[in-house]
């Protein structure tokens, strides 16, 4: 006898990436998410800046040249941060929210998941 798999493998696709013809340009945008993350979802945070966190994200994925993948993932990870951060409106952790300073008793032992 031989045990049945629990769960059946998923079927094989093929897939491929465009190439990346613009380096340079690519790299700006890696840039930008660091330097919008740093400067409205860093430590410090506020909803206005994280909302224009959001925003900022939204013109900088517009602009991705074809092929920059791993460049469209930052920016898509970056927004998930700062819409996560948007709904704790609370301090707690390494964060501090000016617009939230104290940390809410109904959230302690709680995370938010996606």
């Amino acid at each position: 006898m031989t045990a049945e798999p629990l769960v059946a493998d998923p079927p094989l696709v093929r897939w491929s990436a465009p190439m990346l013809l613009d380096r340079g340009a690519a790299q700006v945008a890696a840039d930008d998410v660091r330097r919008v993350m740093w400067d409205n979802a860093g430590i410090d945070r506020t909803a206005d800046g994280l909302r224009d966190c959001v925003k900022l994200l939204d013109g900088i994925a517009a602009r991705l040249p074809t092929g920059a993948t791993e460049e469209a993932n930052m920016v898509e990870t970056a927004r998930l941060i700062a819409e996560a951060a948007l709904l704790r409106q609370e301090s707690r952790g390494g964060h501090f929210r000016r617009d939230f300073p104290r940390p809410k008793r109904k959230w302690r032992d709680r995370h938010i998941e996606w």
